[in-house]
C-alpha cells in the first residue's frame, strides 16, 4: 500500500523491531493501526469508516487540525466508495473550520485543496462553501460540547479561507442556489447584521455574482429574507463596481514617471480607491 497524505504518508512498519520502536508513542500506534486495517479491507469496506472519523473526532478535540482534516477527507471517501451518504460529515467538518478560525488554526492549503478537488457535496447538493454561508447548517457537540460554546454559522472566517483555498464561490446545489443565495436568506438579530455584511463582502469580493438564478429564477436580491440583506448586498456591489472602474482609470492614466503631475493624478486614485475599499 502507497503512503497517503491522510496518514501522513507513514509506511506500515515491516518487521517486530520496526513495530517495537512505535511503543512509546500513541498516536504513530493509532496510524498504524488505520493503515493496517485498510490494507486488509481494501477500499470500498464500510467497516474502514468509522475507525477513520473516532481517529478524526480525537485529533481534532485536541487541536491537530491538519490530520484531523486528512483522516475525515479520506473517510468521505471511503463513505463515497460505500455510496454512504456524506451531508452529517460534510456539516460536521465546516463546523470544525468555523471552530479553528476563531483559533486562528487554519489547516495547510495542502489538505484544504486536496479535499475541494474531491467536490463533495451533501444530498441536496451543497457544498462546503454552501454550509459555511449558510446559517442553517447544524452544529453537532462531537467534541465535549466544545464546537456549540465556539461556532457560530454562518462563518466568514470560514468563507474566506475556502476562497482562499480556491474553493468555487458560484458553486450550484441542487435548487441551483449559490452560496450567496443561501447567505442572504438569513434573517439576523440587531447583533447578526454585522456578520451578514461580513459574509456578503466576502462572496461578493471572492467573485460571487449577484445576477445568478436559481431554478426558480430568483437572484439572491430576490431571496433575501430581510431589507438589510438586500441594501447590504446594493452598497457592496456599488462600492466593489467603483473600486472596479477607478482600477481600470488608475490603468489607463499615461505612463510618466517623470512627470510630477502624472504622479500626483495617479496617487490622487490610489487614495480613493483606497477609502473605498476601507469603507468596507
Amino acid at each position: 500500500m502507497e503512503p497517503l497524505l491522510a496518514y501522513e504518508n507513514r509506511k506500515e512498519s515491516r518487521t517486530p523491531k520496526e513495530l517495537a520502536l512505535l511503543n512509546d508513542n500513541e498516536d504513530v500506534i493509532q496510524m498504524e493501526g488505520l493503515i493496517m486495517r485498510e490494507r486488509i479491507l481494501e477500499n470500498g469496506n464500510k467497516e474502514l469508516c468509522y475507525p477513520l472519523k473516532y481517529r478524526e473526532a480525537f485529533f481534532a478535540d485536541h487541536g491537530k487540525y491538519d490530520v484531523c482534516i486528512g483522516l475525515w477527507t479520506r473517510a468521505m471517501e471511503m463513505a463515497m466508495l460505500c455510496d454512504d451518504s456524506i451531508t452529517k460529515d460534510l456539516e460536521r467538518f465546516v463546523n470544525v473550520f468555523g471552530e479553528m478560525a476563531r483559533k486562528a488554526r487554519n489547516p495547510s492549503l495542502q489538505y484544504m485543496e486536496r479535499f475541494l478537488s474531491l467536490n463533495h457535496r451533501t444530498c441536496d447538493g451543497n457544498t462546503l462553501f454552501h454550509l459555511a454561508a449558510w446559517y442553517e447548517t447544524q452544529i453537532y457537540d462531537d467534541f465535549a460540547g466544545r464546537l456549540r460554546r465556539v461556532c457560530y454559522l454562518s462563518c466568514v472566517e470560514t468563507v474566506r479561507f475556502i476562497i482562499d483555498s480556491g474553493g468555487l464561490v458560484n458553486a450550484v446545489n441542487n435548487e441551483t442556489n449559490t452560496p450567496l443565495h443561501l447567505a442572504t436568506s438569513y434573517r439576523p438579530s440587531p447583533d447578526g447584521l454585522r456578520v451578514l455584511r461580513e459574509v456578503l463582502e466576502a462572496l461578493l469580493n471572492g467573485g460571487a455574482h449577484a445576477d445568478m438564478v436559481n431554478k426558480n429564477r430568483k437572484t439572491a436580491m430576490d431571496v433575501a429574507e430581510t431589507d438589510e440583506a438586500r441594501s447590504i448586498q446594493i452598497y457592496l456591489e456599488h462600492i466593489a463596481s467603483s473600486v472596479r472602474d477607478t482600477d481600470d482609470v488608475i490603468a489607463n492614466i499615461p505612463n510618466s514617471p517623470n512627470d510630477p503631475e502624472h504622479n500626483d493624478i495617479q496617487k490622487a486614485f490610489c487614495y480613493l480607491k483606497r477609502g473605498m475599499e476601507e469603507s468596507f
